[in-house]
């Protein structure tokens, strides 16, 4: 059986742990029960072995039905990773471990032994009980934009795939900036504090309400100014080298908004698209001759615009010759990737 699964960012500035969205980065994953022995391979050794995600994704749902399934059919298992997901950069790569999992074991406990499936929302509940927070888990199974809420008293996740009209997004082109260096989620965790003041706490409310109205409205202008937090970021900056270079960066090349993705250390910019005319194309061919074909990448994209215009913005060259800075100076590499927002949860294909 394979399966697919999609970065995620977390978060989103204001959302801290209840936002996530899935992005077109992926972990493929194949796992046969015809092996001769337990096996893990495509990764690295310190992750083949049952402590690896995936596993603890496939035990989490056995257990629901047989607390010793696993140990039943584990030495038949073996698992076949290929990623485009960093580790350690706050794009999800646990969540999509986790997340494949849940979905193998699920669809396996199905055919094999005629078991009900669990329901996305209850795949939800079970990643969430493994990672902590809902934020990754429910984008990497829900996909597209998911906003999430822990009730622990009542052992309950309300996680829900937001129903905006998506095309709006698409009016912005959305980058991920990954560093050369991680950040693990539990040290950016023990960076924040217990406690909060009221005004920032309010400052965060104002700018979520901000972000879902714009959102609501397609208002380009109310999204523009909906990333601002006072919860999250500031402290979690701290583990980013050269944080306020980078962000400084960004926004001098054109973007509309930046913030962490997840704990960090990459970085997602979002840029509003600019139109040209298409006889303005040999003009930007000739300014970016290294990428020629960049006007008919963007044309390609949306094949509804007119012939006589289409979309572009010059973002990720101006960044990268920016970033250079920071590599000449002080030997940290920065990838810039353009990604999409992935509608598809996690899946069998």
């Amino acid at each position: 059986m394979k399966i697919i699964a999609s970065a995620t960012t977390s978060n989103i500035a204001s959302g801290f742990d209840v936002l996530g969205i899935a992005l077109d980065l992926f972990l493929e994953v194949e796992i046969k029960d015809d092996s001769d022995t337990f096996k893990i391979y495509g990764t690295s050794q310190q992750y083949c072995n049952e402590d690896n995600l995936i596993v603890k994704g496939i035990k989490k749902v056995f257990e629901q039905y047989d607390k010793n399934y696993w140990n039943k059919i584990k030495n038949n298992i073996s698992i076949k990773l290929k990623s485009d997901i960093p580790i350690a950069r706050g794009l999800g790569s646990s969540a999509a471990c986790i997340a494949t999992g849940l979905v193998f074991a699920n669809e396996y406990l199905y055919e094999k032994q005629n078991v009900k499936r669990l329901s996305k929302n209850e795949l939800v509940r079970l990643g969430t009980e493994l990672e902590g927070h809902p934020d990754n888990i429910s984008a990497a199974i829900l996909g597209g934009m998911t906003s999430s809420s822990i009730d622990k008293e009542k052992n309950l996740v309300y996680s829900q795939k937001i129903l905006i009209d998506y095309d709006f997004l698409k009016k912005f082109d959305f980058y991920v900036l990954i560093p050369d260096f991680e950040v693990k989620t539990e040290m950016a965790r023990k960076l924040l504090p217990s406690t909060v003041e009221f005004k920032d706490a309010v400052f965060n409310l104002s700018r979520l309400a901000l972000l879902f109205t714009a959102l609501i409205n397609k208002d380009e202008d109310l999204f523009a100014i909906s990333f601002d937090d006072r919860l999250h970021q500031r402290y979690r900056s701290k583990l980013i080298y050269k944080y306020d270079e980078v962000i400084n960066y960004t926004k001098e090349s054109g973007a509309i908004a930046s913030f962490i993705s997840g704990s960090g250390s990459s970085i997602v910019a979002i840029v509003k698209k600019s139109k040209i005319k298409d006889e303005d194309k040999c003009i930007i061919k000739d300014k970016y001759k290294s990428k020629s074909e960049v006007i008919d990448k963007y044309k390609d994209k949306d094949k509804n615009k007119s012939k006589d215009e289409v979309e572009f913005n010059d973002f990720e060259e101006k960044l990268r010759e920016k970033l250079k800075n920071i590599e000449e100076k002080y030997n940290r590499i920065w990838q810039i990737k353009n990604v999409r927002i992935n509608l598809e949860g996690v899946r069998v294909i």
